[in-house]
């Protein structure tokens, strides 16, 4: 994940970034993994969170 965002700033398509992944979280193949991403782009800072998980087969639908 912190390459293509390296690359994003190599870029210019961002100016920063931050990636934080709580290390107290708790994740089975029931609980995904949550990362949050906040982006730098001309002064102005946009966050993202992020579900991270596994599944069976690329095919399952995905759930709200």
């Amino acid at each position: 994940m912190n390459s293509a965002l390296e690359r994003m700033v190599i870029a210019e398509e961002l100016s920063g970034f931050d990636v934080y992944i709580d290390p107290m979280q708790y994740t089975d193949s029931d609980k995904p993994l949550k990362v949050k991403i906040q982006g730098v782009k001309d002064g102005v800072v946009h966050a993202f969170e992020v579900d991270l998980g596994y599944r069976q087969k690329i095919n399952e639908e995905l759930t709200a």
